[in-house]
Formats: C-alpha cells, sequence, structure tokens
C-alpha cells in the first residue's frame, strides 16, 4: 500500500508542468514559555513551521512541515503537517495527499467535526493532525459536493514520555496498554462525504463520516487499548443577520461506541450532538456565544458517560491601535460539574512579522465532582509567547 502511494506522488509530480510556476514560500519561528503554581515550568518550546505554494494554471501543490524543540521533556519532533496537490478543472477538482479537513460550524467544540484527529500533546497549538486521503469535488452555482477516501486512518496525538500533560491519568493509563490500531489496508479504511450550498439568506451542509474514532477504547483485563468504528451523520447552518450570525450545527452517531465506567472495554449506544451559538462583531469588538448538548441513548449506568452532558462557551475580544493590539478573554463550562476553564491573552503586532502575545489559562473543578476541564486543575498556568513570521 504505502509503495502503490509513493507511486502515485511521484507520478503527480512528474505530471507537474514546469512552466510556468509560481512558487511562494513562507514561514515562523515561535517561542512559547509557560509556568504554573509555585513558578514550575509547564511548557518550554520552540517551534519552526514552513511553508510552500507552487502553482501553474489549474495545478497547485502545498507543503507544510513543522519542527518541535520541547526543552522541558527534551525531545525534538518533526512531521510533515501537510503535502497536497489539488487539480481543478470547470466543475471537477480533486486533491490528494494529506490535508487537513475542517467540518462544521462550531468554536472549540467537536460535533461534526470528525474527519481530522486530534492533537492532545500540546495546549498552544492547532488541534488537528492531516489525514491522507483522496478528495474529488464537484461544484455548481452555489453548490458543492466532496468525496473522501482515507486508506490509512491517522489516530489522535498523545502527550508522550517527559511531556506534563501525560501524567494526567488517561493518558498514563493509555501508555501501559498495547494500543490496537487499525491494520493498514484497503478495507480499513475510512469514507466521508459532505454537500454544501451558499444562498442569500442561509449558508448549510450535510456531513456523513465513515472511519474510526480517534481515541481508543480502553480494556483493562485483555491489556488493550482498541480503536473501534464509528459512523456519523450531521449537519451544520448558519444564517447572518446584520451585525450577527446564528449557527446550529448538529450530528448522529449510530451504535457509537462509548467506555465503561470499569475500564473494561465498550457498550454501544446511539448518540445525538447538537450546538446552537452566535456570533457579533462591531466597532473593533467580537463576542461569540455557544451551547452544546450531548444525548446518549439507553442506559448509562454502566457507561463512563452521563445520559446528557452540556457545556456553554463564550469568547470576547477587542481590537485596537489599529488592529495592532488585540485583547481575548475565553471561557468554557460544563454544566453537569459546574467545571471551567479560562483563558485570557493579550497580542500585540510589534511589526509586520513579529508578534508577542502574553496570558494565562486557569482551570476549575466543580463544587462536587471535579469534571472534564476541573482534571487539568494542577495545570493553571500563564505563559508569554513571540511569533516571527518570513
Amino acid at each position: 500500500m504505502r509503495r502503490a502511494l509513493l507511486l502515485l506522488w511521484g507520478n503527480l509530480f512528474l505530471a507537474f508542468p514546469l512552466f510556468p510556476l509560481q512558487m511562494v514560500p513562507k514561514g515562523k519561528v515561535a517561542v512559547v514559555q509557560a509556568a504554573g503554581k509555585g513558578g514550575k515550568i509547564r511548557s518550554s518550546l520552540l517551534s519552526m513551521e514552513g511553508e510552500l505554494r507552487v502553482s501553474s494554471g489549474e495545478t497547485l501543490f502545498y507543503g507544510d512541515g513543522s519542527l518541535e524543540v520541547d526543552a522541558l521533556a527534551n525531545q525534538t519532533d518533526g512531521q510533515v503537517r501537510e503535502a497536497w496537490f489539488d487539480y481543478s478543472e470547470g466543475w471537477f477538482s480533486f486533491r490528494v495527499g494529506r490535508q487537513i479537513a475542517a467540518w462544521g460550524e462550531a468554536d472549540g467544540v467537536r460535533i461534526t467535526d470528525v474527519l481530522s484527529s486530534r492533537d492532545l500533546h500540546t495546549l498552544y497549538q492547532d488541534d488537528k493532525l492531516a489525514i491522507d486521503a483522496l478528495r474529488l469535488t464537484g461544484s455548481w452555482a452555489s453548490h458543492s459536493f466532496d468525496f473522501y477516501w482515507i486508506p490509512m486512518f491517522r489516530v489522535a496525538r498523545l502527550p508522550g514520555d517527559g511531556n506534563p500533560l501525560a501524567e494526567l491519568d488517561a493518558y498514563r493509563i493509555l501508555s501501559l496498554l498495547d494500543r490496537q490500531e487499525p491494520e493498514r489496508e484497503l478495507a480499513h479504511g475510512s469514507y466521508a462525504v459532505r454537500f454544501a450550498s451558499r444562498t442569500p439568506m442561509i449558508d448549510y451542509a450535510f456531513y456523513g463520516y465513515w472511519g474510526y474514532n480517534d481515541l481508543p477504547i480502553v480494556d483493562i483485563g485483555k491489556g488493550m487499548a482498541v480503536y473501534e468504528r464509528m459512523g456519523m451523520v450531521g449537519f451544520d447552518a448558519d444564517m447572518p443577520v446584520g451585525s450577527f450570525v446564528f449557527r446550529m450545527e448538529g450530528a448522529w452517531y449510530p451504535w457509537q461506541a462509548l467506555q465503561r465506567k470499569d475500564l473494561g472495554g465498550s457498550e454501544r449506544r446511539n448518540q445525538i450532538q447538537a450546538l446552537a451559538g452566535m456570533d457579533w462583531m462591531q466597532g473593533g469588538w467580537s463576542l461569540t456565544l455557544q451551547y452544546a448538548c450531548d444525548l446518549v441513548l439507553g442506559r448509562t449506568s454502566g457507561l463512563n458517560h452521563e445520559r446528557y452532558e452540556h457545556k456553554a462557551t463564550i469568547s470576547l475580544s477587542r481590537s485596537l491601535c489599529d488592529d495592532l493590539l488585540d485583547l481575548s478573554l475565553e471561557a468554557a463550562a460544563g454544566l453537569n460539574d459546574l467545571d471551567s476553564v479560562w483563558h485570557a491573552s493579550m497580542a500585540y503586532d510589534v511589526t509586520d512579522d513579529l508578534a508577542i502575545e502574553g496570558g494565562w489559562y486557569l482551570f476549575l473543578e466543580g463544587p462536587e465532582r471535579t469534571g472534564t476541564y476541573g482534571t487539568y486543575r494542577d495545570y493553571s498556568m500563564a505563559y508569554a509567547k513571540a511569533t516571527y513570521q518570513f
């Protein structure tokens, strides 16, 4: 399978016309330092990213790589984030290679956005991993249709040894188990479709996915963590009204594998997730409000999931000094356990290329139970970040 993909990439590269070419290289370097309670260092990262865009007529190649030096864990990690070839002709286009796909209208909440796996190893970077996929797209008027074939499933990236987040119980348990990933065969591929339409009154999209959950199910008795098959059918819509945009999103997960409380594998239930949100922008101010809910149909007493879970998020930001200074406050609260996370930041563009940012994360547990956000209570921290782009 790997050899076939390499041959395909080689043929595409040779078929790429040599003249005339437009090449646009870009890059950035970022440094992040963070300290928690008692001045304990929680993060010390140096990351470098570079991207290259090469186009000629209807063809486009895009590549994006990164190198991360984690001084705290004494590790250096390099990866190709994206590398894809795109060709379009009239109403039809296709894209093949490693690509990031973002679905849905939710901000920081995962409802239909299941195509790209999550990157959970740090609090400070994008939380998406690219997928190795073939995407076929057809478009006409204000409508579009996408079909994805993902021959090799990519699991979520978890904190490794030396990472402070690896101290959390969930990650520590996973590190002790044999993680059984799907075999790299065509029969274990994933498939997805998306239909979208834009109208003067409302934009909407429908989604379908058949693949794998990027987080595993733990079975302590077998000493294994297994990535289970999953399906999803969903939709989203947004409607602008003056300076407001109203958003909604929903998804049905048929026979979703849910973790048992005793960590003895999973039980399958129908699961429904939904979100309603509002965006407002006016005079340099920006406000986002969201409410998300998660309903499991059937008995949940033996599951590590309540029958009805819900959360709310708020994001408020203000641009000043001709958009050179950005102040923001974000918060999310689990309404079952009343736990929360608060993130305040201030970012300033020193020059067109250099930006600095400072802020803090505050994690609060609920009055009776820790909750999802409260699990990170020992990771509250202040941070400083500098980014140089070229």
